[in-house]
């Protein structure tokens, strides 16, 4: 849409705001979300943690199969990609992708990084830590 201008040629920009009606504009607050809802969309966010003996993810990938997820490790960064094609349903066409990105713990060990999908579609990444303090023990050989 062009904005409206009046007869002497300038932007009237109020008069367009008027002419909006409210299912063209956004409104994300939880006052309008379904109370049934909130649950839901508080647990989508992943669950990390991160303490002296592990470091673990979990979230929800439930709208996607095992075959869509894919979990990377490079630069120590993990990466979780999740990406199914179109799809027709009820009310169209729908095509969902994401990808998030973690910085790894410079303690972590890389190697022994394994990821676990449940049946009900959440999406656990966990690996061991390397542990230190700093210090090393070393044995004294002795030529006799």
């Amino acid at each position: 849409m062009y904005p409206f201008f009046n007869v002497n040629g300038y932007s009237n920009d109020s008069s367009y705001r008027n002419y909006l009606i409210e299912k063209e504009t956004v409104h994300f607050t939880f006052s309008n979300i379904q109370p049934y809802e909130i649950p839901k969309l508080i647990e989508t966010c992943p669950e990390i943690i991160n303490n002296d003996k592990e470091f673990k993810i979990e979230m929800d990938v439930s709208l996607f199969s095992s075959d869509d997820l894919k979990v990377t490790i490079k630069d120590k960064f993990l990466q979780v990609d999740g990406n199914h094609k179109e799809k027709n349903d009820n009310y169209g066409t729908i095509q969902r992708s994401f990808t998030r990105k973690y910085l790894l713990p410079s303690d972590v060990d890389t190697e022994n990084i394994v990821s676990k999908l449940t049946n009900d579609g959440v999406l656990t990444i966990e690996g061991t830590k390397i542990f230190s303090n700093g210090n090393k023990t070393i044995s004294i050989e002795c030529n006799k």
